[in-house]
């Protein structure tokens, strides 16, 4: 029996935690957004699978990153709760393998089912509602995505984290920032804790 609280109860008790994923076909994004009392990023980070690994050995590596994730939902993070979480939602594109689109949605399915089992809610929002909210441009590049959040946010939200995967690390914050200050609940949440 878990001693988190039921998901039911109010978000608003302590301080909450969203955590959110970007679930990529190489890489897993991360990040963990305080919600309540205010909305701030608290950790970003971003996991590259290995190129040289067998196919199948990728859904190994991705549920050994999720399990990161299932530990971070178990336990809480330090002075709060997760009560939340956000993923990007998977989009389809005709042109993609059969096999592309079965790790996309092997990653947003493990990472829901992980949220799911803890009782945590999960939110979704598509690239093209994130990049609306948060620059005012359905079709802006992902460098200005990450440029708005490290204004709002903080220059170092990204901090250390190398060139290759930084993207990814981004769109899981932003899932993370857009569901935080859009999703009804969480907006309630808020305005009970001031």
């Amino acid at each position: 029996m878990s001693d988190h609280p039921p998901a039911t109860e109010p978000l608003a008790s302590s301080n909450a935690f969203l955590v959110a994923a970007d679930t990529g076909l190489k890489t897993f994004g991360l990040a963990v957004i305080q919600i309540t009392p205010t909305i701030n990023v608290i950790h970003a980070s971003a996991y590259k699978y290995k190129e040289d690994r067998p196919a199948n050995t990728k859904t190994d590596e991705l549920v050994m990153a999720m399990a990161a994730c299932a530990r971070m939902v178990h336990s809480g993070w330090p002075g709060g709760r997760v009560c939340a979480a956000a993923v990007e939602a998977p989009s389809y594109n005709p042109k993609m393998s059969r096999s592309s689109v079965f790790k996309i949605g092997t990653g947003f399915g493990i990472f829901s089912a992980i949220a799911a089992v803890h009782g945590v809610p999960v939110f979704t929002r598509s690239p093209q509602v994130m990049k609306k909210h948060l620059t005012g441009r359905k079709d802006a590049p992902k460098e200005r995505v990450r440029k708005c959040l490290m204004e709002k946010y903080g220059d170092d939200i990204f901090a250390g984290i190398p060139k290759g995967i930084v993207e990814h690390a981004g769109d899981a914050v932003a899932v993370g920032v857009c569901v935080a200050e859009t999703e009804p609940a969480i907006q309630i949440a808020l305005t009970l804790s001031l």
